[in-house]
Protein backbone atom coordinates (compact mmCIF):
# COMPACT_ATOMS: atom_id res chain seq x y z
CA UNK A 1 0.00 0.00 0.00
CA UNK A 2 1.96 3.34 -0.69
CA UNK A 3 2.14 5.78 1.88
CA UNK A 4 0.09 8.72 0.10
CA UNK A 5 -2.72 6.39 -0.36
CA UNK A 6 -3.02 6.50 3.70
CA UNK A 7 -3.40 10.34 3.40
CA UNK A 8 -6.83 9.90 1.55
CA UNK A 9 -7.76 8.28 4.71
CA UNK A 10 -7.61 11.45 6.69
CA UNK A 11 -6.78 11.48 10.68
CA UNK A 12 -5.97 8.22 12.48
CA UNK A 13 -8.60 6.94 15.20
CA UNK A 14 -5.77 6.23 17.46
CA UNK A 15 -1.89 7.55 17.45
CA UNK A 16 0.90 6.65 20.16
CA UNK A 17 4.05 7.76 19.26
CA UNK A 18 5.32 5.78 15.93
CA UNK A 19 1.97 3.89 15.52
CA UNK A 20 -1.14 5.38 13.90
CA UNK A 21 -4.55 3.65 13.65
CA UNK A 22 -7.00 4.19 11.13
CA UNK A 23 -10.49 2.48 11.57
CA UNK A 24 -12.53 2.12 8.62
CA UNK A 25 -15.96 0.48 10.11
CA UNK A 26 -16.78 -2.62 10.56
CA UNK A 27 -15.77 -5.93 8.92
CA UNK A 28 -20.06 -7.13 8.55
CA UNK A 29 -21.84 -4.12 9.14
CA UNK A 30 -25.05 -6.17 8.51
CA UNK A 31 -24.15 -8.35 11.90
CA UNK A 32 -25.19 -7.76 15.05
CA UNK A 33 -23.97 -10.53 17.25
CA UNK A 34 -21.23 -9.59 19.76
CA UNK A 35 -18.77 -11.74 18.03
CA UNK A 36 -18.75 -11.57 14.10
CA UNK A 37 -20.21 -7.54 14.58
CA UNK A 38 -17.66 -6.30 16.66
CA UNK A 39 -15.03 -6.62 14.37
CA UNK A 40 -13.37 -3.58 12.64
CA UNK A 41 -11.87 -3.12 9.63
CA UNK A 42 -8.47 -1.73 10.53
CA UNK A 43 -5.09 -0.25 8.98
CA UNK A 44 -2.09 0.61 11.56
CA UNK A 45 1.05 2.33 10.20
CA UNK A 46 3.95 2.15 12.60
CA UNK A 47 7.30 4.19 11.41
CA UNK A 48 10.67 3.48 12.80
CA UNK A 49 13.86 4.16 11.48
CA UNK A 50 14.68 3.19 8.44
CA UNK A 51 11.45 1.45 7.77
CA UNK A 52 7.71 1.53 8.15
CA UNK A 53 5.51 -1.21 8.64
CA UNK A 54 1.61 -1.00 7.43
CA UNK A 55 -1.16 -3.85 8.33
CA UNK A 56 -4.15 -3.80 6.69
CA UNK A 57 -7.75 -6.10 8.24
CA UNK A 58 -10.30 -6.97 10.62
CA UNK A 59 -7.49 -7.40 13.39
CA UNK A 60 -8.92 -5.36 16.05
CA UNK A 61 -12.42 -5.41 17.57
CA UNK A 62 -14.23 -2.72 19.43
CA UNK A 63 -14.12 -5.02 22.76
CA UNK A 64 -10.06 -4.49 22.15
CA UNK A 65 -10.63 -0.36 22.22
CA UNK A 66 -12.68 -0.91 25.23
CA UNK A 67 -10.54 -2.97 27.73
CA UNK A 68 -7.75 -0.16 26.66
CA UNK A 69 -9.42 2.52 27.63
CA UNK A 70 -10.33 0.38 30.95
CA UNK A 71 -6.72 -0.63 31.13
CA UNK A 72 -5.25 2.74 31.09
CA UNK A 73 -7.34 4.30 34.11
CA UNK A 74 -4.77 2.74 36.79
CA UNK A 75 -1.93 3.31 34.99
CA UNK A 76 -3.02 7.33 34.44
CA UNK A 77 -3.69 7.68 37.89
CA UNK A 78 -1.21 5.66 39.74
CA UNK A 79 0.90 5.14 37.56
CA UNK A 80 1.35 1.46 37.88
CA UNK A 81 0.94 -1.63 36.21
CA UNK A 82 -0.15 -1.90 32.32
CA UNK A 83 -2.57 -1.41 29.73
CA UNK A 84 -2.92 -3.43 26.30
CA UNK A 85 -4.31 -2.77 22.81
CA UNK A 86 -4.90 -6.54 21.40
CA UNK A 87 -7.31 -9.15 20.27
CA UNK A 88 -7.06 -12.55 19.47
CA UNK A 89 -5.38 -11.84 16.03
CA UNK A 90 -1.66 -11.38 15.85
CA UNK A 91 -1.29 -8.36 13.98
CA UNK A 92 -1.32 -6.17 16.24
CA UNK A 93 -0.39 -5.22 20.00
CA UNK A 94 0.49 -2.43 21.80
CA UNK A 95 1.38 -2.58 25.19
CA UNK A 96 2.02 0.13 28.03
CA UNK A 97 3.77 -0.41 31.02
CA UNK A 98 4.50 2.29 34.22
CA UNK A 99 8.37 3.04 33.90
CA UNK A 100 9.24 4.11 37.13
CA UNK A 101 7.36 7.31 39.49
CA UNK A 102 8.80 10.21 36.60
CA UNK A 103 5.66 10.05 34.56
CA UNK A 104 6.94 7.68 31.91
CA UNK A 105 5.07 5.23 30.24
CA UNK A 106 7.27 2.25 28.16
CA UNK A 107 5.69 1.18 24.46
CA UNK A 108 5.98 -2.12 23.04
CA UNK A 109 4.69 -2.14 19.21
CA UNK A 110 4.06 -5.64 17.70
CA UNK A 111 2.58 -4.89 14.07
CA UNK A 112 3.07 -7.30 10.92
CA UNK A 113 1.05 -7.43 7.93
CA UNK A 114 1.62 -11.56 8.12
CA UNK A 115 2.27 -13.33 11.19
CA UNK A 116 3.27 -16.61 9.57
CA UNK A 117 6.37 -14.85 7.86
CA UNK A 118 7.52 -11.67 10.14
CA UNK A 119 7.54 -10.00 13.13
CA UNK A 120 8.22 -6.12 13.96
CA UNK A 121 8.65 -4.86 17.29
CA UNK A 122 8.86 -0.92 18.55
CA UNK A 123 9.84 0.44 21.44
CA UNK A 124 9.08 4.24 22.60
CA UNK A 125 8.62 6.11 25.99
CA UNK A 126 5.78 8.71 26.54
CA UNK A 127 4.14 10.98 28.95
CA UNK A 128 2.22 9.84 31.44
CA UNK A 129 -0.16 12.52 30.52
CA UNK A 130 -0.83 11.17 26.70
CA UNK A 131 -2.51 8.64 28.09
CA UNK A 132 -6.03 10.68 28.66
CA UNK A 133 -5.59 11.56 24.84
CA UNK A 134 -5.20 7.74 23.90
CA UNK A 135 -8.32 7.22 26.06
CA UNK A 136 -10.57 9.88 24.36
CA UNK A 137 -9.52 8.24 20.76
CA UNK A 138 -10.64 4.53 22.38
CA UNK A 139 -13.84 6.56 23.60
CA UNK A 140 -13.89 8.12 19.63
CA UNK A 141 -13.53 4.93 18.16
CA UNK A 142 -16.81 3.52 20.37
CA UNK A 143 -19.01 6.47 19.61
CA UNK A 144 -18.58 5.58 15.97
CA UNK A 145 -18.62 1.87 16.09
CA UNK A 146 -20.41 0.88 19.24
CA UNK A 147 -20.04 -2.46 20.96
CA UNK A 148 -22.85 -5.23 19.87
CA UNK A 149 -24.24 -7.09 22.63
CA UNK A 150 -21.26 -6.83 24.87
CA UNK A 151 -22.57 -9.04 27.41
CA UNK A 152 -21.71 -12.33 25.07
CA UNK A 153 -18.68 -11.21 24.90
CA UNK A 154 -18.35 -11.00 28.81
CA UNK A 155 -17.62 -6.95 28.78
CA UNK A 156 -19.57 -4.73 31.25
CA UNK A 157 -20.00 -1.74 30.43
CA UNK A 158 -20.03 1.68 32.69
CA UNK A 159 -23.96 3.01 33.12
Amino acid sequence: MPHQYLESFGDPALSVGPLSVWVHGFEYPLATDGWDGDWLSITARCIGNGTSIIATGPFLDTVSFHRLRRELMPLYEKLEGEATLASAEPNLRVTFKAAGTAGQVKVVIEITPDHARQQHRFFDTIDQSYLRDIQASCSGVLRHFPMRDPESRGVEIER
